[in-house]
């Protein structure tokens, strides 16, 4: 089911990104991972890679949670709680590497991993 569900979104997101405008591809990506959120009880991440912001995607539920960033050595990069299920975070100054994404709140812990180039 979580392939055929990650086929069609990808089939999506690149299928139609050269008929529509970047606005459009815009609504098209945070629809999906709207979609995507609701099917799944999993944040997102995206870019990934990413070279200059990340943006975190909560799923319902995952609402005043914290977010923590570390390096691949375990040191805390960037820590929030956030209050919304949508956050950008700047990353631009930071070095190129692997780096792990932890959500938390009082349920459950999540974590994820992205390159920042």
């Amino acid at each position: 089911m979580k392939i055929k569900l990650l086929l069609i979104l990808s089939f999506l997101v690149f299928g139609f990104s050269s008929t529509f405008g970047s606005t459009s591809q815009s609504k098209i990506s945070n629809t999906l991972e709207a979609s995507y959120l609701q099917a799944n009880r999993d944040f997102v991440i995206s870019p990934n890679p990413a070279t200059s912001f990340l943006n975190v995607y909560l799923p319902a539920g995952f609402e005043n949670a914290k977010l923590t960033v570390f390096d691949v050595l375990g040191k805390v990069i960037y820590d929030v709680e956030m209050n919304s299920l949508k956050s950008s975070i700047n990353i631009s100054k930071w070095n190129s590497g692997v780096y792990l994404v932890k959500i938390s709140t009082d349920k459950a812990t999540q974590t994820k991993r992205f390159v920042k180039q």
